[in-house]
């Protein structure tokens, strides 16, 4: 590249960090930059510094580049109930918390109805903020006494279109039970639809983090009971986050709660928040003045929730430690942040070890491996994917014929939507299974979130060869069939799985959608045929 150009390219990736907070990683320059000449061309501009000029022009025109240019640069994949730790932890102990305190305040007020306000930033397509409204009416089924708020915004303007919609493939209820996807969505073309009503109590807008005024109560982005911003701050740089992380507590009312992806706020000055360290993830408070009314109310130890208990057991240690550099050393990701055991630190001191052993026995090099692969399910079982794809490449280092160091990675890429990559690491897992059905699955998956149909059908027919009593293949296949309206043929394979289904115990765990139970899953395919008949 010319000087002149590499200059400008310098220039144009500090432009991008300073309107967005985006950091362009060394790594990813070469396809971000085919991006950016693909809108080059398109605007008939031939110079990098033409181009830089005119985003950086306060203008009409510059704006609507900028959006144009914001949907290639984020391309966020997300799914419903994504990380199912911090969803127990917001159904279980955040949500019922909030919930008994709006109710005391309505009380102590004396208004008619009680409030709750929460906002997913960085919503992306929707599926987080139809997760907590989900979450929301599991908790509070009547609403005629509440105003809810729940709020979705993201920076890239078709992500919210997509958001406003409520649409999904089968691949965003990855993690979400069938009985569920049933409730609260609805068979629409080729995919699922959100219920209307559910739909109706979320609102989207564009949002910009880093350059919007906030809070904003024209939005209703203020006086905020809880925030989640997860997975946006690991393409930000420490000083974006710092600006960002002020905003967030400048929007929380005292004593509300802001959530984020594991790990994403390591190194940050959190001393104005009171961070609360819990198996399934870290949370962190807008501290509650001593004369404020219910300040003990964030120290609630036990929360009913239906007919189960859950009972919280806090040392004050663990409430107010705060998350920084004396919290965890430098070479480690914290296990309380991610909710397992082991660690990169014990994964390098085992490879420490075995460096200075010149003995090195194959039982440490298995060791080193097990390590490196229970992190890494760990970290995918979180949503951790870049981190996971890490862990698992250690994993294959130490195993280079490693099947399920391979399948991972496969899931991995395919979370994050590179749908090649997992395609390449799936026919790796083949080579060395060709009769585990796991990876021909997922490949399945991916061809039908490509929209390659007939693929999908070919490779779920495969799997039903190598293992007969498939029986999410044969409910997969089904759905296909019935977006496709061939009810004999939909029908045929709904009834092949009900069959199958009353062959085991209702108990027993099929690993279908969300590991759903046999006895569930029963219920849920004999209502699909009812359907039909």
């Amino acid at each position: 590249m010319p000087p002149i150009q590499d200059k400008f390219q310098q220039a144009l990736t500090e432009l991008i960090a300073a309107r967005t907070g985006l950091q362009i990683r060394l790594q990813d320059q070469p396809n971000i930059y085919k991006k950016i000449l693909s809108r080059m061309q398109s605007l008939k501009i031939s110079e990098l510094a033409q181009y830089y000029k005119l985003l950086e022009m306060p203008t009409p025109q510059s704006d609507r580049e900028w959006q144009e240019l914001i949907i290639l640069l984020t391309t966020g994949e997300s799914y419903l109930f994504r990380d199912q730790g911090q969803i127990s932890l917001l159904k279980n102990k955040i949500l019922p918390e909030l919930i008994d305190y709006r109710k005391d305040l309505k009380v102590k007020q004396g208004k008619s109805k009680a409030s709750l306000k929460i906002w997913s930033a960085g919503c992306s397509t929707g599926e987080e903020a139809y997760s907590l409204a989900i979450l929301v009416h599991e908790l509070l089924p009547r609403q005629d006494d509440w105003n809810i708020t729940i709020l979705g915004t993201d920076i890239n303007p078709e992500a919210i279109k997509k958001a406003k919609k409520g649409s999904y493939s089968s691949w965003s209820f990855r993690t979400f039970g069938a009985e569920l996807q049933q409730q609260y969505f609805s068979p629409h073309r080729s995919g699922w639809e959100i219920n209307p009503k559910i739909r109706e109590r979320v609102k989207f807008y564009p949002g910009n983090l880093i350059q919007d005024k906030l809070p904003n109560p024209l939005s209703d982005i203020c006086d905020l009971d809880l925030i989640l911003c997860r997975n946006v701050f690991i393409y930000f740089d420490a000083a974006a986050i710092a600006i960002v992380l002020q905003k967030f507590y400048d929007c929380l009312r005292p004593g509300g709660y802001l959530i984020t992806g594991h790990a994403e706020l390591y190194n940050q000055e959190l001393t104005q928040f009171q961070t609360q360290i819990w198996p399934e993830s870290v949370v962190y408070q807008r501290r509650i003045s001593s004369t404020e009314p219910n300040a003990n109310l964030a120290r609630s130890q036990t929360h009913q929730l239906g007919s189960q208990e859950l009972k919280i057991q806090r040392s004050p240690t663990q409430e107010i430690k705060p998350v920084g550099k004396e919290a965890f050393p430098a070479n480690s990701l914290p296990s309380s942040e991610v909710g397992y055991k082991s660690t990169y630190k014990t994964v390098s001191e085992l490879d420490t070890n075995s460096q200075a052993n010149s003995k090195a026995s194959t039982k440490i090099h298995l060791a080193l491996y097990q390590a490196s692969l229970t992190q890494a399910e760990n970290l995918l079982r979180d949503g951790l994917c870049v981190l996971a794809l890490q862990a698992a490449s250690q994993a294959i280092k130490y195993d280079s014929i490693s099947f399920d160091a391979y399948y991972l990675m496969a899931q991995a890429h395919a979370n994050l939507g590179q749908y090649q990559e997992a395609k390449n690491y799936c026919q790796r897992a083949i080579s060395l299974d060709i009769y585990s059905i796991k990876p021909y699955y997922l490949l399945a998956k991916v061809s039908e979130e490509e929209g390659d149909i007939e693929s999908a059908k070919s490779i779920l027919k495969k799997i039903i060869y190598l293992d007969p009593k498939a029986i999410a293949a044969y409910l997969d296949l089904g759905a296909i069939y019935a977006r496709e309206n061939d009810i004999i043929r939909s029908a045929k394979m709904r009834s092949t799985a009900l069959d199958l289904l009353k062959q085991i115990s209702p108990d027993t765990t099929v690993e279908y959608q969300n590991h759903s139970a046999a006895g569930d899953l029963l219920l849920y395919v004999k209502k699909l045929l009812n359907k039909n008949t």
